[in-house]
């Protein structure tokens, strides 16, 4: 609103040239000097609303950074605390930026920026890797977007609730990314509660009603749009895009109206005898897998009772003299395929130790392109991973050993053991661990992966189960215990049945250690048998 005041007086100034040798001219100068010092004024006024709302900022940092030193684990292990740390460090940071560099604050940022070039702050594809996090919770454990927001979330009593330009973030984010699904209940829920928190008028949450009538128009209810804009003008009348939109949402309803008017032929009905059987297409059966895998998530799939009769726990030892002195507790999830799930077999020691070693190593976990056979990011596996050998720390020497002896396959053709940290709702897809692809699978030196071993190296107090969607069996994290299976058939072809899913980290932070085995040098420790159906 000064902008346009200050641009007038610079403007002025060539045209009044050699105002001093008429004394005619320099009246008009009293009257100049006052609008200067009016708008001096105004300035001053403003810097220090400025400072104030700055000073209002620190202070709501302090408090917020007070509160996560006190339970930080527990902040960082709830989603809700997870996302709203970054969201301080991105789109508030950002907005404080903003607001210091209005004027004096300018100069100020040019004596820090320095101290900042070295600090790993979140960009904002990490809010957008945050927002896809909390919306994919919802889809997963069927969350409701009112008490989400309330920070009501299973496993966690931390309860932290968001504010309405909390939620206009998340949904705005959304709204970005073109889920529209998503954008719209979160900026319903922003926009009811800036009324309930006052912060409607000269707010940016006003522009919530912009985001939200066209995430409401894409999502085909052009109706209800127009209603949200004619809102946002009883707020802003002024609001050219509103005015412009309201145009454009009348037009569209109008054109509307008009072709439902229009006769439409009388069409022969279709019975299922005229509709051509399709079997169920590839991207069909993984829509099947992936609602299968997020309702075994939220556990309502349990196995059938027929199925749990049979399982069993059992100490075993597999033959090794070491074992015997001390066998394993072992428990069946399931036997055909045969997967098992060994309890403590991992010390806090070696836990802790292999955490550390892994920690400053971790980078985003990729996935091998089932095409060109590269190792690639993808949104469907959500975590970092370090992989670790015996140089790194002999605690790996030791756990390496043991999964040897539990197993009895080779070390020689295994790969490294492989650390894995998920994050805010990390989560990997149903996949299979064994390369598909025939032509990728003959090039590798070692063969195909024929067995996985998952460390499980934290509790997780809500999701994160390993899940086998063609099974319905579920392995819930727990420290220091194991799962094993095989992936492939004695006849060394894929085992369908062995695909699984890492669930969504609801509550918590959730740590695995990996351990692959190869084909080759497990040739008479696991021997191909001549029935090729076996």
């Amino acid at each position: 609103m000064l902008l346009p005041v200050l641009a007038l007086l610079s403007a002025a100034g060539p045209g009044q040239a050699e105002v001093f040798s008429a004394l005619a001219d320099l009246h008009h100068l009293v009257d100049t000097e006052r609008v200067v010092i009016d708008t001096l004024q105004r300035i001053i006024q403003a810097e220090q609303l400025r400072i104030q709302r700055l000073q209002q900022r620190l202070a709501w940092y302090e408090h917020r950074h007070t509160e996560l030193l006190e339970n930080t684990d527990g902040h960082l292990e709830n989603p809700l605390g997870a996302f709203l740390l970054v969201k301080r460090l991105t789109a508030d940071w950002q907005e404080t930026l903003d607001m210091a560099t209005e004027s004096a604050g300018r100069t100020v940022l040019k004596g820090v920026t320095s101290s900042f070039a070295d600090l790993r702050l979140p960009n904002e594809e990490d809010l957008s890797g945050a927002a896809q996090a909390l919306v994919r919770l919802q889809d997963t454990y069927q969350l409701d977007t009112f008490d989400f927001a309330r920070g009501e979330i299973p496993g966690s009593s931390l309860g932290r609730e968001l504010t309405a330009w909390d939620c206009f973030v998340l949904g705005r984010e959304c709204y970005f990314l073109g889920d529209f699904g998503h954008a719209r209940p979160w900026l319903e829920e922003a926009w009811h509660r800036s009324q309930r928190e006052a912060l409607i008028a000269h707010s940016p949450l006003a522009t919530t009603l912009i985001y939200l009538a066209f995430a409401t128009y894409r999502m085909g209810d052009t109706a209800r749009a127009l209603a949200l804009t004619r809102d946002l003008l009883q707020v802003d009348p002024a609001h050219k895009v509103a005015r412009d939109n309201v145009v454009a949402f009348e037009r569209e309803l109008q054109e509307m109206k008009r072709k439902a008017d229009v006769a439409k032929p009388d069409l022969p009905s279709m019975t299922t005898d005229d509709v051509d059987h399709v079997s169920e297409s590839l991207a069909d059966h993984l829509e099947t897998e992936n609602r299968l895998y997020r309702a075994l998530c939220r556990g309502h799939l349990p196995l059938a009772p027929s199925v749990l009769k049979r399982l069993r726990c059992y100490y075993s030892h597999n033959g090794v003299a070491f074992l015997r002195l001390r066998p394993v507790p072992t428990e069946d999830l399931y036997l055909d395929p045969h997967i098992v799930l060994f309890h403590d077999v991992m010390h806090d020691s070696e836990i802790e130790a292999i955490k550390n070693v892994s920690a400053p190593l971790l980078q985003r976990a990729t996935i091998r392109n089932f095409h060109t056979g590269e190792l690639e990011t993808a949104n469907y596996r959500i975590s970092k991973s370090a992989w670790l050998n015996s140089r790194h720390h002999n605690a790996v020497t030791r756990v390496e050993r043991r999964v040897a002896q539990l197993t009895g396959l080779s070390l020689n053709t295994a790969e490294e053991l492989q650390v894995v940290n998920y994050g805010i709702g990390g989560h990997y897809e149903p996949h299979s661990d064994y390369t598909t692809n025939k032509a990728i699978a003959a090039e590798l030196e070692d063969g195909n992966r024929i067995a996985t071993f998952i460390f499980y190296m934290s509790d997780v107090a809500a999701g994160g189960a390993t899940v086998f969607t063609q099974l319905g069996a579920v392995v819930k994290p727990r420290r220091g215990s194991a799962a094993f299976w095989y992936n492939l058939h004695a006849d060394g072809s894929g085992d369908w049945r062995t695909r699984h899913a890492a669930c969504p980290v609801l509550v918590g932070s959730k740590w695995v250690a990996n351990k692959w085995f190869h084909e080759h040098d497990n040739e008479f420790r696991r021997p191909c048998r001549l029935q090729p159906d076996l």
